[in-house]
């Protein structure tokens, strides 16, 4: 199975060509900004190739590549909420 997960392996271009229409819609649903979900999507993609041994084979390929796009998606909105919190306090600090 390890082989099917890697970054020259036509399955993996398949199927991951397949899946990238329904991660870019759930990361644009997340994030509500088309950069950041094709950000989100691209982290996808490379956290898969680098993590082959994590593929389960009893489960489907898809629904691992989704978990791996929820995970990095959410890991944008906490960098963006820790960057507006930090401009926030940057506000507050200038206005004392």
């Amino acid at each position: 199975m390890i082989s099917f997960i890697q970054e020259d392996s036509p399955a993996f271009d398949t199927q991951f060509s397949q899946s990238r229409g329904l991660l870019y819609f759930i990361a644009n649903r997340v994030l509500d900004d088309s950069e950041e979900a094709e950000e989100a999507v691209q982290n996808c993609l490379l956290t898969a190739i680098r993590n082959p041994l994590k593929f389960e084979s009893e489960g489907a390929f898809r629904s691992w590549l989704v978990r791996i796009l929820i995970d990095e998606a959410l890991l944008i909105l906490r960098q963006k909420n820790r960057t507006s919190a930090t401009c926030h306090e940057q506000v507050l600090a200038d206005q004392r």
